[in-house]
């Protein structure tokens, strides 16, 4: 039996994925997945990500922006682009961007820039924002101190759990993944097991950090199966409950998903 998930971010716009997007949407369909948010990470993947959102139909959603590590191409022209994507009924949210301090390239101050023209995009548009964060929590949380009440998500969660806090406290969503399934994530085992359901939703960063038992292999959206089962166990609760649990999270993060969501439901 299947329960209805939805994977809040993939890349169906990148490398991987966009070679079989037909197979990886049946086999999607095959586990329970009735949506996917389909993420950029620059301006091309943007415009990608919008058309595939319009051949996929109700089953997919797109959001738009600038990865902190592309924050460097962040300029007015691609601000333009954007401004104009944002406007478009596939469009969810914004990102993902923020801070990746890991090579710290480009340089805090450039992507501080990107994050901010995003976050007041976002803001224009009422739309959430989808944020990437690597090692750099203290900072970024810093800096959306300053846009509360926030609506958006932390993508791939792999904080502390007071961290984790910190950002619920904030407003905002914790986005969990296959990192979820590792035996090594203490840190996200435990922010898993603590969040609010209200705010805890589900995604696989495809075709990225697939999870165990597919760790290795380029990671795809049914792949989210296995996440949903690891965080239910941490939960303590029914994958049932996780999946109608997070489909409504994830319809409180993205509203404009709602409508195609509630008509999957339906059946």
């Amino acid at each position: 039996m299947t329960f209805p998930l939805i994977d809040t971010h993939c890349h169906l716009n990148h490398d991987g994925l966009r070679e079989d997007i037909e197979g990886a949407v049946q086999r999607a369909r095959a586990v329970g997945v009735i949506h996917v948010v389909i993420v950029s990470y620059d301006l091309s993947s943007s415009l990608e990500a919008v058309t595939i959102a319009e051949k996929l139909g109700a089953f997919a959603s797109a959001v738009v922006g600038i990865h902190p590590t592309m924050a460097h191409t962040c300029n007015r022209d691609a601000l333009t682009v954007l401004e104009q994507l944002a406007m478009h009924p596939k469009v969810v949210g914004i990102g993902e961007t923020g801070l990746d301090l890991h090579y710290a390239m480009p340089p805090m101050q450039v992507q501080l820039q990107a994050l901010h023209a995003q976050l007041e995009l976002a803001s224009r548009h009422s739309l959430p924002v989808v944020f990437h964060c690597r090692d750099a929590y203290p900072p970024l949380l810093a800096e959306l101190k300053r846009y509360t009440p926030l609506g958006g998500v932390m993508h791939c969660w792999a904080g502390t759990p007071q961290e984790a806090q910190h950002s619920v406290e904030l407003g905002l969503h914790l986005g969990f993944g296959g990192v979820a399934t590792y035996k090594s994530a203490a840190n996200v085992h435990q922010s898993a097991a603590e969040c609010p359901v209200d705010r805890l939703v589900l995604e696989t960063d495809a075709p990225y950090l697939a999870p165990v038992p597919q760790r290795g292999k380029p990671n795809e959206p049914s792949y989210i199966a296995y996440t949903a089962a690891r965080v239910a166990e941490l939960r303590g609760i029914s994958a049932e409950s996780l999946a109608h649990g997070t489909t409504q999270s994830a319809m409180t993060l993205y509203p404009r998903i709602a409508p195609m969501v509630q008509a999957a439901l339906r059946g």
